[in-house]
């Protein structure tokens, strides 16, 4: 098919991020009237059929006779293949059933190959790639939002906010471009593309989001620095302005509202189950692992893993999840868990200091999502898993070397090419 000679892997997994987040919002939400939350689970698996019919393609081409690993791809899979050993045994011990260790194993394996296609992938056209990106991360998302407007005047359990990791990669995409395009016009398009999605995600934004928002925007305006100071210097001060429009933009009581109220009262703070909720997960690990022994806490319970869940007036005799990275780790991994988050904390931290210097809008994307996860380690753990290993991939030589794209190129080209399309 032409779209898979044409398009490498990784723009296939993007697009099948886009895909699966209209999936749930056309289909299950506005076609069969399905609660928003209780889409999830379907949502995940159209998106898992995606990768895995591409997978098979691949497979059948005879993808695997040409694999041959660099230094770092051949670190980040003996590192995440350890950890899904580790699971998998450990899981397997305390007398987990197959499908409860699958689950818990298949976001570790999906990021497996991520790595180990990326690091095989043919060169890519970094710029068309990222424009196509972003584009189509656009249109989605702006689909998206108009599909959930109509469903809500319709009466249905829909909203109108984008879909969390469509609106994670969307949003990595448009400060890669702020860093980079020397377009004023094709600037200026995206930042009108760009302002409704804001305002429709404004009323339900998490605190990570509004972190990744605020840190986002700040290292995207630092890196305009090296291409076009005046336009940086402006909007800096449109950052800074911006958490003073807030009070004429938020709805009081909105989610949003009520979030960035508890960062500032203590106690708000104090009171607030969603906060009081991780520290409770947290304790309710401990309590399990301590209940079960010292190689529980050595080595965690694995992957299928359950405890008891036990907030206010709630219980839950087997609770899987837990939001803080910490926690869920050390339920799986014990002890030993809490070295594995110090690596992957590093890795992304490492990766977006390798990527975000780039003058490659591509680079600093991957660059851009390294921060968001390292960002959801402390709120929300699954969303690295379940990026599938796509920040990792700015690591790999295939996305770095001078011929594939802009990577590599001296600082000084983005800042003549500026000055060129600014004189035009």
């Amino acid at each position: 098919m032409r779209f898979f000679r044409q398009s490498t892997y990784i723009e296939r997994l993007i697009i099948y991020f886009l895909l699966a987040a209209l999936f749930s919002r056309v289909v299950l939400e506005f076609v069969f009237g399905m609660w928003w939350y209780k889409s999830t689970q379907p949502k995940l698996i159209f998106l898992l059929l995606l990768i895995v019919i591409d997978h098979g393609i691949w497979f059948v081409r005879g993808g695997m006779a040409r694999i041959a690993s660099d230094a770092r791809s051949t670190a980040l899979l003996l590192f995440f293949g350890t950890i899904t050993l580790h699971g998998v045994l450990v899981g397997a011990a305390w007398g987990e059933g197959p499908i409860a260790l699958a689950d818990d194993s298949f976001p570790l394996v999906f990021l497996l190959v991520t790595v180990l296609r990326a690091a095989n992938e043919p060169q890519p056209d970094m710029q068309r790639m990222f424009d196509r990106l972003l584009w189509l991360s656009a249109g989605a998302i702006l689909l998206s939002m108009v599909v959930g407007m109509a469903g809500l005047a319709r009466g249905l359990p829909t909203k109108a906010a984008p879909d969390i990791i469509a609106l994670a990669i969307y949003t990595a995409l448009f400060f890669a471009m702020l860093a980079t395009e020397t377009r004023r016009q094709v600037i200026l398009r995206h930042v009108l593309l760009f302002l409704p999605v804001l305002i429709f995600s404004i009323e339900d934004l998490n605190r990570t989001t509004m972190a990744f928002l605020a840190l986002g925007a700040l290292i995207a305006v630092a890196l305009r620095f090296r291409i076009d100071q005046s336009g940086a210097v402006m909007a800096l001060v449109l950052i800074g302005m911006a958490p003073l429009s807030l009070p004429f933009v938020l709805v009081e009581g909105s989610k949003t509202h009520a979030r960035i109220a508890t960062m500032f009262d203590p106690e708000l703070r104090e009171s607030s189950v969603s906060l009081q909720s991780r520290e409770i997960e947290a304790q309710n690990i401990a309590r399990a692992l301590r209940h079960d022994g010292p190689e529980a806490q050595r080595f965690g319970l694995g992957h299928g893993a359950t405890y008891e869940f036990r907030i206010f007036y709630q219980f839950e005799a087997e609770h899987t999840h837990a939001h803080y990275a910490t926690a869920l780790f050390n339920l799986r991994y014990g002890a030993v868990g809490k070295i594995y988050v110090t690596i992957i904390g590093a890795i992304l931290l490492y990766t977006a200091l390798l990527c975000l210097p780039s003058n490659s809008a591509m680079v600093i994307f991957f660059g851009m999502l390294s921060i968001t996860s390292f960002v959801y380690l402390f709120t929300y753990a699954n969303f690295f898993n379940f990026l599938f290993g796509l920040p990792l991939v700015g690591m790999l030589n295939t996305f770095r070397k001078p011929n594939t794209g802009q990577t590599g190129l001296p600082t000084g080209t983005l800042a003549s090419r500026y000055k060129a399309n600014a004189a035009s």
